[in-house]
């Protein structure tokens, strides 16, 4: 079987299906450090769940995973969280400890909020 439109015949996935094959290919090389920028932005809600379920449990003990997101939620996951302004990091902690800061991650996370 081929995919993509360049062979006669090939199968075309849609967006989250290429998404997805492109994180399963990450992780079958075994690598130690991941680095996934908006790993679900082409994922349906369950979908996006489910993959960061599943991250967390195989990058618990002896990975390290970068993960890029615009999506605030996914921030509860992670250890460590950077913030970016201009190419510069500008607030650097837990999710809790941003929170309480009420910096310019709280304000991201609180615009977000709103909307849920």
């Amino acid at each position: 079987m081929e995919l993509g439109q360049l062979n006669e015949g090939g199968i075309e996935l849609s967006g989250g299906q290429w998404q997805k094959l492109a994180i399963c290919r990450g992780l079958v090389r075994e690598a130690k450090v991941l680095i996934m920028d908006e790993p679900t932005a082409s994922l349906d809600a369950k979908s996006e769940n489910k993959l960061y379920e599943n991250l967390i449990k195989l990058c618990h003990n002896d990975k390290t995973l970068i993960l890029i997101s615009h999506r605030m939620s996914a921030c509860r996951l992670c250890d460590r969280i950077l913030t970016f302004s201009e190419g510069k990091v500008i607030e650097d902690g837990t999710f809790d400890e941003l929170i309480e800061r009420k910096g310019k991650f709280y304000e991201l996370y609180m615009a977000q909020k709103e909307y849920y």
